[in-house]
């Protein structure tokens, strides 16, 4: 019984490790927008306006990349 509860303790801590460390980016990006957020805001909106004048052309060479992928994964297959 005592092997089980140290088992789960463990489970337990290792869960809390990774959600640890799945949220820290996260907090970290949050933190420096919110303190240097004027300072962001030009270059941050430049970048946006860059993504999304240039996503349909990214869209269609990431789509023809994987259908590259794929015929050539099928032509390999045939053979």
């Amino acid at each position: 019984m005592r092997g089980n509860d140290a088992g789960r303790r463990r489970a337990a801590g290792l869960i809390l490790y990774y959600c640890a460390v799945m949220i820290t980016p996260a907090l970290v990006l949050l933190t420096g927008r919110v303190l240097a957020g004027r300072l962001l805001q030009g270059p941050l909106q430049k970048l946006e306006q860059f993504l999304s004048r240039h996503a349909s052309g990214t869209v269609a060479l990431i789509l023809f990349l994987v259908g590259l992928f794929l015929g050539l994964n099928a032509l390999e297959g045939l053979s």
